[in-house]
């Protein structure tokens, strides 16, 4: 899953000048890491995660918040 994760998010990230909307108006600009967000329940899963970002040349920041999950993003 870690590297579908990684693949995933590298290919987004390419996206070959895929304009997307974000956020809440309607203009569209690309995708950039800022807008991904990975959660993982084990903080086991994320080292591997890390590492192959990393390889990518992902930018990348790991956060570890009280009551994430239960936030409405989770």
């Amino acid at each position: 899953m870690a590297h579908f994760i990684a693949d995933e998010i590298e290919r987004l990230l390419d996206g070959g000048g895929t304009r997307m909307i974000i956020g809440n108006n309607e203009e569209r600009r690309p995708l950039n890491s800022g807008d991904i967000c990975v959660l993982v329940k084990a903080r086991t899963k994320v080292e591997l995660i890390e590492r192959l970002l990393d390889e990518r040349g992902i930018p990348h920041l790991f956060y570890k918040k009280r009551g994430l999950y239960r936030s409405a993003e989770a």
